[in-house]
């Protein structure tokens, strides 16, 4: 276990833009730029989704996630 972890909350019913987080920009997905930022911090990396899509895209990169297709992020909580 590394002294810290990095938590990636990948809600996509959540986004302004629909499937934002696996949308490429200069042939990279969003959500792979947030894995390959928390890499270098060389912390635990947990990403939390509710996107069967995103939880693959984990699982390749040996990212632990938590997958549930109800989860939904309200504004109480930022």
């Amino acid at each position: 276990m590394k002294e810290f972890a990095t938590i990636i909350p990948a809600i996509k019913k959540n986004g302004n833009i629909p499937d934002q987080l696996i949308k490429t920009l200069n042939g990279k997905t969003l959500i792979q730029r947030a894995i390959d930022t928390a890499k270098e911090l060389n912390s635990d990396i947990y990403i939390i989704t509710d996107s069967q899509e995103i939880s693959l895209i984990a699982d390749r990169n040996g990212v632990k996630y938590i997958y549930n297709a109800s989860f939904k992020i309200d504004g109480e909580f930022f």
